[in-house]
């Protein structure tokens, strides 16, 4: 009898230890994609995050390739920042350029209609839940067919009812709009994005 004790309290410990290991990894996520001095900056200093980068690739020569990403903080629980940000159709009304969504399969299949200095998008965009914390997306058609991209949730460091945010796209591709859009004008795009998710979300 003894040892059926020494067994189960053991399992229990390790069962802790995994728990721990997994929130810790979890919240260790988005500190993962910033350098610390960002990351200190968006904790310590509530600093909006921003990077746009278009570039040539080495090989092979002819392909481009763009990274887009905004890390912000949110007053508002995980759960209640999370739930809002699926709710696709209210992207009208958070970022700039989009014109018109519509939600064509529920929940995660989306239509977007829009444009910015006279560049106009039609794209397909398919969202998968990952995790509690992790909404994977892809593009599946039109402008930008091919580029994926993530939202990461996670509770600020210490404040259970602040929520990380993090945002980021990715692809490869030989022709892309032109520099000045993808990257003055989508870093113009993702600080206003950011604001506006920010006040539409704490004002609920």
């Amino acid at each position: 009898m003894r040892k059926c004790w020494v067994i189960v309290i053991v399992a229990m410990g390790y069962n802790c230890m995994g728990i721990a290991a997994s929130a810790s990894l979890q919240a260790s996520r988005i500190q993962s994609l910033l350098s610390s001095q960002d990351y200190e900056a968006l904790i310590e200093d509530d600093e909006t995050y921003v990077t746009t980068k278009l570039g040539k690739t080495p090989n092979p020569p002819f392909l481009e390739t763009y990274q887009a990403g905004a890390a912000f903080t949110i007053n508002a629980p995980v759960s209640v920042t999370r739930d809002i940000l699926t709710r696709y159709e209210v992207y009208e009304k958070l970022i700039p350029f989009i014109d018109d969504i519509k939600v064509i399969e529920a929940p995660a299949k989306v239509a977007i209609e829009g444009g910015i200095l006279g560049w106009k998008m039609l794209s397909l965009i398919q969202f998968h839940d990952k995790d509690p914390g992790w909404i994977h997306f892809v593009v599946t058609q039109g402008t930008f067919a091919g580029m994926e991209g993530d939202f990461y949730f996670e509770a600020k460091r210490g404040h259970q009812n602040t929520s990380l945010v993090y945002f980021r796209v990715m692809q490869s591709d030989e022709h892309f709009p032109p520099r000045f859009i993808m990257e003055s004008g989508a870093n113009m795009i993702l600080r206003n994005t950011a604001n506006k998710m920010r006040e539409y979300i704490e004002s609920r």
